[in-house]
């Protein structure tokens, strides 16, 4: 994965099918699915530090209490 790829952000949920953005589900979250073997995992925010990703994952668990942070490169997810 090139180093362009590689980004920090809030995993809120997995499933195996696909929903799309702005699926109420979401609760008003702007969130994008990163596709992990057959698992969709869904994915709020791109930040190039994790830092930012943290600040933000404060105000995501408030409607997502389990939430984590997580770094993205290509399609491997891993908590950071």
């Amino acid at each position: 994965a090139s180093e362009d790829n590689i980004y920090y952000g809030i995993q809120i949920m997995a499933g195996s099918r696909e929903l799309r953005s702005g699926d109420p589900v979401f609760k008003g979250h702007d969130a994008h699915s990163v596709k992990s073997g057959n698992i969709y995992k869904y994915i709020i925010g791109k930040h190039a530090s994790k830092a930012d990703a943290q600040e933000q994952l404060k105000f995501v668990k408030k409607t997502f209490p389990d939430a984590f942070l997580v770094k993205v490169a290509g399609n491997v997810i891993s908590r950071p």
